[in-house]
């Protein structure tokens, strides 16, 4: 047999290179080696904590990653390549959601299909939408309490001042304030009754987070801890008030019911110090709380800081 000539062997090693090569950057780009590249494109007004490579879930199962980020700057959004790796179809209307999946990590781009019987082609567009962290979550769920209560304890106020000018006043007058005051007073009362379930809601999900967080330092883990800590204390705050309110209401459907049954006189009523005192007990710690809200919406949440790649 012949010796091989040097030609070949350094025409096979370059061979060799090229195939290497080329496997290592597919490698590299998260790309299946043998099979065909599969993409699809989206578009997000926003990417923070979204980055090449970032993992694409359909189910909780990971299907591809983000193969290429492109600013478009006459759209002010950002064109996202997603490259597929599983041999998947795609149903027509399925829309790409941006999210971060808990306390740690870089954003997650999560697939949610559509009831459509009819396929995606590979190349084609999805809708993006975005879903907030659990930091914005917090913040605009406290936003979101503070003007709910502050629209409704001012209509209260209002309602509450208009009895000081009652005394001289018929029986109808002042059944119809009361009577005011009182669906003012159970409107604020189931308002924050459902934002309070609703942080509640939201600190067991923090905790339950992380509970499931295992490679968090000591130092770390105890400031979101703290966080939690304050988040409770707001939720006991609003727990009070919602006692509160219910006292209120107990005594404005006693009031509303001696009206009605023409029972005792009116200026025994507006001389009730002990309901004036629930009334102003009631007006303190609401104003309390919505002026600690309204100056420092993230007041509770200042200990989460320090993550940045929420």
């Amino acid at each position: 047999m012949g010796k091989v000539s040097n030609e070949l062997k350094i025409g096979l090693v370059v061979l060799l290179a090229l195939i290497v090569g080329y496997m290592g950057f597919r490698i590299m780009k998260d790309e299946p080696i043998f099979s065909q590249v599969k993409v699809l494109y989206t578009k997000f007004d926003s990417v923070e904590g979204l980055i090449r490579g970032s993992n694409v879930y359909l189910n909780g199962f990971k299907i591809g990653t983000v193969r290429e980020m492109q600013y478009l700057v006459q759209e002010d959004s950002a064109l996202i390549t997603l490259n597929i790796t599983e041999d998947i179809q795609l149903p027509i209307g399925s829309m790409a959601q941006l999210a971060s999946p808990d306390f740690l990590g870089s954003s997650t781009i999560r697939i949610i299909r559509s009831n459509s019987s009819e396929f995606l082609k590979w190349g084609s567009f999805l809708k993006g939408i975005q879903k907030e962290g659990l930091l914005n979550t917090f913040t605009n769920r406290g936003t979101a309490i503070s003007d709910s209560v502050a629209v409704t304890i001012t209509l209260l106020n209002e309602k509450l001042r208009a009895l000081d000018f009652l005394n001289k006043q018929s029986s109808s007058d002042v059944g119809i304030a009361v009577s005011n005051v009182k669906q003012t007073s159970d409107y604020l009362l189931d308002a924050v009754k459902s934002n309070s379930d609703d942080l509640n809601d939201m600190i067991g999900s923090a905790k339950r987070s992380l509970e499931t967080i295992e490679d968090l330092s000591d130092n770390s883990r105890t400031s979101i801890e703290q966080s939690i800590k304050n988040l409770e204390v707001l939720s006991v705050e609003m727990s009070r008030l919602t006692t509160e309110l219910s006292t209120i209401s107990v005594t404005l459907n006693s009031v509303l019911k001696k009206i009605d049954q023409g029972e005792g006189s009116l200026g025994l009523f507006l001389n009730d110090r002990s309901f004036y005192k629930n009334v102003d007990s009631l007006s303190y710690s609401l104003n309390k709380l919505i002026k600690a809200i309204d100056e420092n919406p993230e007041r509770y949440l200042k200990h989460l800081r320090f993550i940045e790649v929420f």
